[in-house]
């Protein structure tokens, strides 16, 4: 392909800031990425980029903001559903319990960095409150 008209650059530059690969869009025109490169580093680009990442930074920034309560209120009413079971419940199973929760976490959050696994091979932790202990749910049939 011949030289890029003006009108090809801003498609290219579109395309990047939507996300899409150099390689790819290198591809589509039949140039090579480095080209593609030259375009993208031109110090208006760079400015666009750098507008756009504030802009999505402060619209994520607001958007768990506005769940902050709405998180709140879960965790309360949690809290306070549990506390009962919690108070019938012995020390030592208490202790147990957060012992297997937390191995249980840790495990998840391995999992979960390995990029190579899907998210359904990372495990649900459950726990079932009964009136005299806690006790990790191995029944995935069951609800907690």
């Amino acid at each position: 392909m011949g030289k890029l008209t003006s009108r090809q650059k801003k498609e290219i530059i579109a395309r990047y800031v939507s996300g899409e690969k150099v390689t790819q869009i290198a591809k589509s025109y039949n140039i090579s990425h480095q080209a593609i490169s030259k375009i993208l580093k031109s110090d208006t680009v760079a400015e666009s980029c750098k507008q756009l990442q504030i802009q999505d930074f402060a619209t994520m920034t607001a958007y768990i903001e506005s769940k902050r309560e709405q998180v709140q209120e879960v965790i309360d009413a949690v809290i306070d559903a549990l506390q009962d079971k919690l108070y019938k419940t012995t020390f030592k199973d208490c202790v147990l319990a957060l012992k297997e929760l937390s191995g249980l976490y840790i495990e998840r959050e391995q999992k979960a960095e390995d990029k190579t696994n899907n998210p359904e091979d990372i495990p649900v932790i459950k726990f079932v409150f009964d009136n005299t202990s806690i006790h990790k749910d191995d029944n995935d049939d069951k609800q907690a």
